[in-house]
């Protein structure tokens, strides 16, 4: 069970990855890394780094975070894609082999 609570963005970790290269040039992309600080109901504070990502929020914004009450440590934004992003990912991708296989015995059955 996870607990929800309002944390407090207290600053970004700022990070170049590659993205391509080329012959000529070198293309990277800049995360940002928020870092925030919420607090559990027992009244400990945590500070969470979660998935990186465009600057959503400015410094001191409160922002919803889901936790576990026996691993607070891990924390996250509770925002569509960190929620619900890996379910619909795994529907999405398990359910074109299906069709794919559906289509395959309908044409065996009725073709």
């Amino acid at each position: 069970m996870s607990f929800k609570t309002k944390g407090t963005l207290v600053d970004y970790i700022e990070k170049s990855e590659l993205s391509a290269e080329s012959d000529t040039d070198n293309y990277y992309v800049t995360r940002y890394i928020p870092i925030i600080r919420f607090s559990t109901s027992d009244g400990k504070t945590y500070t969470i780094q979660d998935l990186g990502g465009s600057k959503k929020w400015e410094i001191k914004d409160n922002i919803d975070i889901l936790y576990k009450p026996s691993d607070p440590e891990k924390g996250f934004i509770f925002i569509f894609q960190n929620t619900w992003g890996q379910t619909f990912a795994l529907l999405f991708f398990s359910s074109v082999p299906l069709l794919i296989g559906f289509g395959f015995i309908g044409g065996k059955i009725w073709g």
